[in-house]
């Protein structure tokens, strides 16, 4: 199950500089198997865990979606959080 974010979260990656919209639980866990820059940390661990959660209907993607920002601070990624209307451009 694909269950999107009420915002969206843009992270920038630090070797080419170009931005990646994060909208649902799915691309955030997609997100932290395949490219995330530290593979521990309690905030990583935390987010892996919610989003898995989500998945199982276990947590909600609000909680996800706020995992996912603490496991960017936590690894110094740089994100901002728009609503879904502005990446768009509506």
């Amino acid at each position: 199950m694909d269950t999107r974010w009420r915002h969206v979260v843009l992270i920038a990656c630090k070797r080419t500089g170009s931005m990646q919209a994060i909208e649902t639980t799915q691309q955030a866990l997609h997100c932290l198997l395949t490219h995330w820059p530290i593979a521990e940390g309690a905030a990583y661990m935390r987010a892996l865990q919610i989003c898995e959660g989500v998945e199982a209907k276990r947590a909600l993607a609000d909680e996800a979606e706020a995992a996912f920002r603490d496991a960017c601070d936590e690894a110094h990624i740089t994100y901002d959080v728009v609503m879904p209307s502005a990446v768009l451009g509506a």
